[in-house]
């Protein structure tokens, strides 16, 4: 029994670690991509840490369909 525990214990902390893994090299990834706001229906995306914005949209759905198609440029 305490074989059995031990494994199970083993194979869920290598599981976690794994999936863990995964997801941090997922995001320095995605990181690193720089983004043009047509290219990606992400709000978060887009936008750089520290910046000002002028305009802001009220509601996401709103902002991404003006955005949609490069009309964020228009705008």
């Amino acid at each position: 029994m305490k074989r059995f525990i031990w494994l199970t214990s083993l194979y869920v902390l290598l599981l976690i670690g794994l999936i863990y893994l995964g997801l941090v090299i997922s995001s320095y990834i995605v990181s690193e991509h720089k983004f043009k706001n047509h290219e990606t229906e992400s709000n978060l995306l887009v936008m750089n840490n520290n910046d000002e914005y002028d305009i802001l949209f009220m509601g996401i759905s709103h902002s991404r369909n003006f955005s949609r198609h490069k009309n964020h440029l228009r705008i």
